[in-house]
């Protein structure tokens, strides 16, 4: 079996695909409306590989988070001032879509419409290098023009239980839900530490029950399953490390705090704050991996072009 790039323009889909056997990948990105029935997940981004999800999102959220759970804070996108994207007009345009190169496949999305009136510019370029089919990677540039607070947001696996560890100094911060202030549907974020990202930093997910894929030799030490992201930090910027209960857990429900409930995701917000009308690039870069594994490598980083 052999994955591919897939135009899907009916639902507005794309996906970056190549790899055969244990090898496959495929890199997603949603650019549809947000209409009553779907989330508001426009440029929303999902990875799978080594026969797992490695960056998810949120199945049908139908309990208490339902509305938080479907809105742009809880999806792999960027947030401009804690507001979601508009409904019925979060629809995104195909600029650029080159499948199947050896090695190599790109998309790039415009959505000028999600913060219509908010943003002059909003687009996620994805690309997929598979020049070392073990060890393939995403370059991820998401631009956003306009606004003053941009959160990239970052969502581990959802169905298997994930580890998230950093880099960088990391202090704690008080309260439940130190964020349930800053915009609706942040009071899901708790037991939240923040750092410096001016400089250089790398997040790694890693899972933690994962089905050995493949299947190590007797005897044999399973691989590592998970994602590394680096990020080029910059002035203005600042990581939050938090975490948002499963939905499972929300189902079975019997918890009052959001931190009590004894399944809960991984999530990374990283924030940069600057002057609106500043042009910001986050671009993902290569990462190599720790020597005697076999990680795909999701790398994230932030710059000012403008």
């Amino acid at each position: 079996t052999r994955a591919v790039c897939i135009n899907r323009p009916g639902i507005e889909q794309i996906i970056l695909g190549d790899g055969e056997g244990d090898n496959m990948v495929q890199a997603h990105i949603g650019f549809g409306n947000g209409t009553w029935h779907s989330h508001r997940d426009t440029l929303g981004f999902q990875l799978w590989a080594q026969g797992h999800y490695l960056i998810d999102d949120i199945n049908y959220p139908k309990h208490r988070l339902r509305d938080a759970y479907s809105s742009s804070v809880h999806h792999n996108t960027v947030t401009v001032d804690a507001k979601g994207h508009a409904t019925n007009m979060g629809d995104g345009d195909v600029v650029l879509y080159e499948p199947n190169l050896p090695g190599f496949a790109v998309v790039k999305v415009d959505a000028p419409r999600a913060y219509l009136g908010d943003t002059d510019v909003y687009a996620r370029q994805l690309m997929l290098v598979t020049t070392d089919p073990q060890r393939p990677y995403v370059v991820d540039i998401f631009r956003v023009k306009g606004g003053k607070v941009k959160d990239y947001m970052l969502l581990s696996s959802t169905r298997n239980k994930t580890k998230a560890s950093y880099d960088l100094p990391l202090t704690k911060m008080p309260g439940e839900a130190p964020l349930k202030s800053y915009g609706k549907y942040y009071e899901a974020f708790t037991k939240m530490s923040r750092g410096d990202g001016s400089k250089n930093f790398s997040v790694t997910y890693e899972l933690t029950d994962p089905e050995p894929y493949p299947a190590p030799p007797e005897g044999a030490t399973p691989q590592t399953v998970g994602t590394k992201h680096h990020f080029i930090g910059g002035n203005g910027t600042t990581v939050f490390k938090t975490q948002i209960p499963s939905n499972s857990s929300l189902f079975e429900g019997g918890h009052e705090k959001y931190s009590e409930f004894p399944e809960q995701w991984p999530f990374t917000i990283v924030r940069h704050e600057g002057v609106t009308r500043k042009l910001r690039e986050q671009r993902h870069l290569r990462i190599e991996s720790p020597e005697g594994t076999r990680r795909v490598r999701n790398a994230l980083g932030q710059r000012r072009i403008g």
